[in-house]
């Protein structure tokens, strides 16, 4: 069994910031009610609901969708998968926290506020710090077979840069 951790600085770090998926996939499930609920407002006939999710409700719950919700859990697992298959140590602790961070306020700016280049740099800033902690740990293990992983990222964030670009 490979052992690719030191149990005392591990236990320094918040258990929910041990591994990528913790933050990430309960963040998706929290994120994914809250969604729901608005998304039923909105269709149930509360007009004034519109104001919120971006001015937009189509493209939010699209752009949610994709990039909020399924973008935390295929993050969170890769994330913590990239450990087994280099056997190198993952995101964490603060730099797992920061990341987190990104994903929250850009998930709270795209519900409450309305369309700005601000809310799509720190939207698409989420994605592209996660691709960098990602590359990171397969390229200090050089694990070049997830290479293909480069250019899908690469295309998802100029994808969601497009679809921020014309949302705004």
């Amino acid at each position: 069994m490979m052992q690719i951790i030191d149990r005392a600085k591990e236990e320094k770090i918040p258990p929910i910031f041990r591994l990528a998926f913790r933050p990430f996939f309960i963040g998706a499930a929290v994120y994914a009610v809250v969604s729901i609920a608005l998304w039923g407002l909105f269709w149930s006939g509360n007009t004034h609901i519109s104001q919120l999710m971006y001015g937009n409700p189509l493209w939010w719950h699209s752009h949610e969708m994709l990039f909020g919700f399924a973008g935390a859990v295929i993050v969170g697992f890769l994330l913590t998968a990239v450990q087994t298959w280099t056997g190198q140590t993952g995101v964490k602790g603060a730099k797992l926290a920061f990341l987190f961070s990104l994903w929250l306020i850009a998930r709270l700016g795209l519900i409450f506020s309305t369309p700005s280049y601000l809310w799509m740099i720190v939207d698409c800033a989420w994605i592209v710090v996660a691709t960098i902690f990602f590359s990171y740990t397969n390229y200090s293990s050089q694990a070049v077979a997830q290479c293909i992983f480069y250019t899908c990222s690469n295309d998802v964030y100029f994808i969601k840069c497009k679809i921020s670009l014309d949302g705004t």
